[in-house]
């Protein structure tokens, strides 16, 4: 506390003077919204860009000013502007189309997402809206970005594992619109929730903003949605292989002469994921190679989101009140590997969510902003495991019978009631200095039942009846300063990190243990504008992440207890520049370098055959480096090239580890590249139409599936040891290509796409395959 006492008391005892702001709405002579146009302040850096219903605003001092509005095509108009120390000033613009013809227009304006990138926080933005009308989905756009590897456990609907710079799983913290998705259940998995109803996707690498108030150690996923002060409508179909089909419906609509607002968002997923793979089969001591489908892995999932609020009213930026539903049903094929003398044919897990939330934000003062969220959710989920039968990858069901199920005899049933509460006030204390401060409380109660389940042996009651709580806090302050002309900008923060959590007791007399836990983390960002064309940036984050409910708890199944597990931490460095090659920016490159150094890892250790703990273990050390190379070729291609080297190291082993000291990581792709192209053609052949050809390379060298000492592993590009030659996921090649054509006349347009164009044998997750080659085609229809 004594360090957030400093940053306040400096912040405030630097002089400073209120800021004013100047707001507006840029339209065409057809009084139609016109997003993407530069409004700068003349003879400084100072502007901003209007964005999809033509608004804009921008922070100024006392004074008056000259504003410049321009867009390529559109007149160049300026207007003169006073403003006071603390007022709110209105200019808006009508832009009226160029008359004469040039031959070459350069202009800079900076989208969204590329200003998101050029923050001091190294973040990676994706604009989804312009590749809405793709059949990719979110993991497949996320694995094209620099840096992040996207693991998926099979087909659609299944567990997403990101990478990014090394780390991955619970150290990575998923949000929707900057609040953590826990709430939502299923909901928004990047497995599951379409392009169709999302903006935007942030990727963070390394440093968190306190604004996410989350405990994240190597990064965050944080999906945006659109805004609410807008009409729009999307509605998409898709068909794929393996019997997949995905329905879209977004819309929003602004009630007439009003600032009400009444939107839906919803989806509706099936896919039978009944590929084919080729599996390796052990009979009578001889082992061949079958070609086997997939017959028990579908899944089905529906979403649905209402919301009614106001915006741009008097006493509310925005105000909005969201009821959402979400169920989920699957079928389960496999475990955590594929076993190849046993199938998984009535395995089933099912999810209902319903959700209630309230957002409220509120520019308070001129440059004094506040923003509350709140939610309230319950979550019903369902395990079963009540076969009478085996089954095996060849001939399904078998004639073996089982009375304990085909893992263990379950029927286990939880109910979870979550609340989440964020708080985030940004003040502006002038050109120089702004403050910032957030709150996130996040908390559920959870009790379960399974008729199946073994009873605490001194206390002779069943474990899951017992009910837990879990209750998190993360708070944030923070300072952005800006200086030269906001050539330099920085953030700094510190963090608290709060944990109260009682759980049931496995073992002992007493029904419940408590648990505690307190940390502090602090972070640091730097970017340096060298010139208009190039900048450098550094950050670091003291990170700490708590463990999660289930790894304190268990899955009161194969997974035990573990309440004496510490919060991991993790100290992140990431350094990076960036620069255009060329005056009209059609060619840039950008290098980063990052360093992790993880302590009080959280690994899970087996106990026996069945049962298996979460204890902290060794130390991971991190070192990579990763470059993004952009191309536009005539302004119609776009290419699109990164490379990722991630080095992870298992260091401060003891016990039967140390043979492993040094290490590479397992299971862990480390060197992974993407090669991205595009092309647009309008009025191809003089038809009324658009045409967008895009095509997608991802090389992954071969990495260990298993600890392997530092002696075995191969080196980069090199062969495998025969020690280690059954311990590996083979190097991978994979090529997406994909075909957009978008109706002029019409607001429809329609894609086709195929996935592993090649064929090719493809690996994830513990040498699961994934499927060969499949196809897509989606119809969308935007308003």
């Amino acid at each position: 506390m004594k360090l957030i006492s400093y940053f306040a008391f400096l912040s405030f005892s630097i002089y400073y003077s209120f800021a004013g702001t100047i707001k507006g709405r840029v339209m065409d002579h057809h009084n139609e919204p016109l997003p993407g146009v530069t409004i700068k302040i003349k003879g400084t850096n100072k502007g901003g860009i209007s964005d999809a219903d033509g608004r804009y605003s921008i922070e100024v001092n006392e004074g008056a000013y000259v504003l410049e509005a321009s867009f390529i095509g559109f007149e160049t108009r300026r207007e003169s502007v006073s403003v006071p120390g603390t007022g709110v000033v209105t200019v808006d613009f009508r832009m009226n189309e160029a008359v004469s013809e040039l031959e070459e227009v350069i202009v800079k304006g900076k989208s969204v997402t590329q200003l998101k990138r050029e923050e001091p926080i190294k973040v990676e933005a994706i604009d989804v809206s312009k590749t809405m009308a793709q059949s990719t989905s979110i993991p497949e756009l996320i694995n094209q970005v620099t840096g992040v590897k996207v693991r998926q456990a099979s087909g659609v609907g299944s567990n997403v594992d990101i990478n990014i710079n090394g780390l991955q799983g619970n150290a990575i913290r998923f949000f929707k619109d900057g609040i953590p998705t826990d709430y939502l259940g299923g909901a928004f998995r990047l497995g599951l929730v379409p392009t169709s109803i999302i903006d935007n996707v942030e990727i963070y690498k390394g440093v968190l903003p306190i604004e996410l108030g989350a405990d994240a150690l190597g990064g965050a996923v944080n999906i945006t949605t659109k805004e609410k002060d807008q009409n729009y409508l999307d509605a998409s179909y898709e068909i794929g292989s393996f019997n997949t089909h995905t329905v879209n419906l977004n819309a929003n609509h602004i009630l007439p002469n009003s600032n009400v607002h009444v939107g839906v968002s919803s989806y509706f997923i099936h896919s039978d994921n009944d590929y084919e793979f080729d599996l390796d089969i052990n009979e009578g001591g001889i082992t061949e190679t079958y070609r086997v489908r997939r017959f028990h892995d579908a899944t089905t999932a529906r979403y649905g989101a209402f919301n009614l609020g106001l915006h741009d009213a008097p006493w509310a930026d925005v105000l909005d009140v969201t009821f959402t539903y979400f169920d989920q049903d699957d079928e389960v094929q496999n475990g955590i590997q594929i076993n190849p003398s046993q199938a998984l044919g009535e395995v089933v897990r099912a999810s209902t969510s319903t959700v209630f939330d309230v957002r409220y934000r509120k520019e308070v003062l001129p440059g004094w902003d506040v923003d509350v969220f709140a939610a309230i959710s319950q979550r019903d989920t369902k395990e079963q495991d009540l076969a009478e039968f085996f089954y095996d990858w060849r001939f399904g069901r078998t004639d073996n019978r089982t009375s304990n199920g085909e893992t263990e005899l379950r029927d286990q049933r939880l109910d979870i009631d979550t609340k989440v509460a964020r708080f985030i006030t940004q003040y502006t204390l002038n050109d120089h200095f702004k403050l910032k401060f957030s709150s996130t409380y996040n908390g559920y109660d959870q009790v379960g039942s399974d008729p199946f389940q073994q009873a605490n042996l001194s206390t002779d009651v069943q474990p899951i009846t017992i009910p837990s709580t879990y209750t998190k806090v993360v708070s944030g302050f923070g300072i952005r300063t800006s200086f030269l002309d906001d050539k330099l900008k920085g953030e700094s923060f510190v963090k608290h990190y709060y944990l109260d959590a009682e759980a049931p007791s496995t073992f002992g007399t007493s029904l419940t243990q408590k648990i505690s836990r307190e940390n502090f983390g602090w972070g640091q960002s730097i970017k340096y504008e060298i010139d208009g064309d190039s900048y450098a940036r550094v950050s670091f984050e003291d990170a700490t992440r708590i463990p999660e409910a289930d790894e304190y708890f268990g899955d009161f199944l194969f997974v035990l207890p573990n309440g004496e597990l510490e919060p991991e931490q993790s100290k992140n460095l990431n350094f990076g520049f960036k620069t255009n090659l060329d005056e009209l920016d059609d060619i840039s490159v950008e290098i980063n370098a990052f360093y992790r150094k993880t302590t009080d890892f959280i690994r899970l250790f087996p106990i026996d055959l069945l049962r298996s703990v979460n204890r902290n273990s060794d130390a991971q050390l991190t070192n990579g480096i990763e470059t993004n190379f952009k191309w536009n070729v005539l302004r119609a291609t776009t290419i699109r090239a990164a490379i990722t080297y991630q080095d992870m190291r298992r260091t401060e082993t003891s016990g039967t580890d140390v043979i492993l000291e040094n290490s590479r990581t397992p299971n862990i792709p480390y060197f992974f590249t993407n090669l991205s192209v595009r092309s647009r053609f309008d009025d191809p052949l003089s038809f009324p139409i658009s045409l967008s050809v895009y095509g997608n390379y991802l090389f992954t060298e071969k990495y260990l599936l298993l600890p392997t000492p530092e002696a075995l592993e191969p080196t980069l590009f090199s062969e495998l040891l025969p020690a280690v030659s059954n311990n590996f996921i083979p190097t991978q090649q994979q090529v997406n290509v994909g075909l957009t054509c978008a109706f002029k006349a019409l607001p429809v347009s329609a894609n086709v796409e195929v996935i592993n164009l090649t064929n090719a044998v493809l690996f994830d997750n513990f040498r699961i395959q994934k499927p060969g080659r499949n196809y897509r085609f989606k119809l969308t229809y935007r308003l």
